[in-house]
């Protein structure tokens, strides 16, 4: 019968298109899969069977119009389950396809400009994450940031053990220079002129500049990649300096230049030059000679009179570990140094003290107009953070003021009175608020790795 050859044609074409559609749209398939199980059955009902025939009857002729009636009808109802099919198909494609173009790739760090050979991409603690580009342009800035600072301050550094402002040629050169009045003044006056820097040149929210892109507020046209590119590598290069020239001068109490040996030049230059002038001068360089020796023989005998000082004999060593001085920063004889660490060692604990009590409170408690600020070290990255430390190094400069160690005084170090009354100084008292505040200079320093690599304060590390 050539209408059942087509039938059979047409529904494995059918089957064919079902099948594509099924794997294109799996869950529409069980409609789809109804529709053509309702067409294939009709397609594949046996017609009736017509009345037999006498064997001798005259021969009919047949015409394409003769055939059946539900055949056509099966045949119409294949027809429109292969059009709805292929339409659903092709809509599906459509879909699939419109998917792929709207879903954009995941932000990519690793792909981002700044990473240089041979260390390529350089993130060994992971601060960055894929997908997270509002995190990545935060710390981007940052990093330009604190390389523009370092830059500066590294040349700094370096320079002024040559040149020094008016006023401050009596000052000591590097990182020392905090520990007196001039210093905590020009650090003051530093931290007015960046306060007005941030305030003239600031990140526009929402602005398709790239991180650490402030324009061009002085013309000078030099704003591209290759520039770029030299500007996060020299910052790199110059936070790792500043670093070196901070930890060499806290081990040796020398500046940067001085690591060089340069004073010990000049300082030879000059009594060379102090010998050719006392030649000239005939018997009088002798009579000095003869003084300087009786000076000598006296501060000998002083010396042999008096033992020398000794920080291990001090105040303040606690078991198990006794006098700790791994880096040896005190010297045998040298007292002035080793008062002047044990009152910065006081000074700091009684901070890191009153620090890590903030740092826990605040997580339960804040000032009022504080309310949605974070708690923990990351306000420091917002206005009402930076308002509140300018705030706090004003009343520190206050009580600078008010309480000041005197000169030549025969008070131990910290010994700033008693202001308030309350007739608690005792050794007792002195050991406890040394070790206490030795505790809160390291918990401080734990709260802020642990923030730094986790970005919880110290309450959410215990998952509060």
């Amino acid at each position: 019968m050539p209408y059942a050859r087509s039938l059979v044609h047409l529904g494995s074409s059918i089957f064919r298109v079902s099948l594509t559609s099924s794997v294109m749209a799996p869950a529409s398939s069980r409609f789809l899969g109804t529709g053509v199980a309702l067409g294939l059955a009709g397609a594949f009902v046996a017609p009736s069977r017509p009345q037999a025939e006498p064997q001798s009857r005259a021969p009919v002729t047949r015409t394409p119009s003769a055939a059946p009636t539900g055949t056509t009808g099966t045949l119409a109802t294949l027809a429109a389950a292969s059009v709805t099919l292929a339409a659903f198909g092709k809509t599906q494609l459509k879909s699939t396809a419109a998917k792929d173009i709207d879903v954009p790739a995941p932000f990519q760090p690793s792909k981002q400009f700044g990473a240089t050979e041979p260390l390529g991409f350089f993130d060994p603690l992971g601060f960055t994450a894929v997908g997270d580009e509002r995190g990545f342009r935060k710390l981007r800035v940052s990093e330009i940031k604190h390389g523009r600072v370092a830059m500066m301050a590294s040349i700094g550094l370096v320079g002024q053990h040559f040149l020094k402002f008016p006023g401050f040629e009596q000052s000591p050169a590097g990182f020392s220079v905090m520990g007196r009045g001039e210093g905590v003044l020009g650090f003051f006056g530093i931290f007015l002129l960046c306060a007005l820097l941030e305030l003239a040149w600031r990140e526009e929210p929402g602005s398709d500049r790239e991180p650490g892109n402030y324009g061009d507020p002085f013309g000078v046209n030099m704003y591209n990649d290759e520039m770029r590119m030299k500007e996060l590598n020299n910052g790199r290069m110059a936070m790792i300096s500043v670093l070196g020239i901070f930890a060499a001068e806290m081990a040796t109490g020398k500046d940067a230049m001085q690591q060089f040996g340069l004073p010990a030049l000049g300082a030879g230059l000059a009594s060379s030059a102090s010998a050719s002038r006392s030649s000239f001068a005939g018997s009088s360089s002798s009579r000095v000679a003869a003084q300087q020796n009786i000076l000598r023989r006296a501060e000998a005998v002083v010396e042999d009179v008096l033992p020398p000082f000794q920080p291990s004999k001090q105040f303040g060593a606690t078991e198990p570990l006794g006098f700790f001085d791994p880096l040896g920063f005190t010297a045998v004889g040298d007292e002035r140094g080793f008062r002047k660490l044990r009152v910065s060692e006081i000074k700091h604990g009684r901070v890191a003290m009153m620090a890590s009590i903030g740092l826990v409170g605040q997580h339960f408690l804040k000032f009022p107009g504080f309310e949605q600020s974070p708690a923990g070290f990351s306000v420091m990255g917002r206005g009402e953070g930076v308002l509140g430390f300018f705030g706090i190094f004003l009343l520190c400069a206050l009580l600078e003021l008010a309480w000041r160690e005197e000169p030549g005084s025969d008070r131990e170090p910290g010994n700033y009175g008693d202001p308030f009354g309350v007739n608690m100084y005792n050794d007792e008292m002195r050991m406890k608020e040394l070790n206490n505040g030795r505790m809160a200079m390291i918990s401080v320093l734990g709260i802020f790795a642990a923030e730094m690599a986790t970005g919880k304060d110290a309450i959410q590390q215990f998952g509060f």
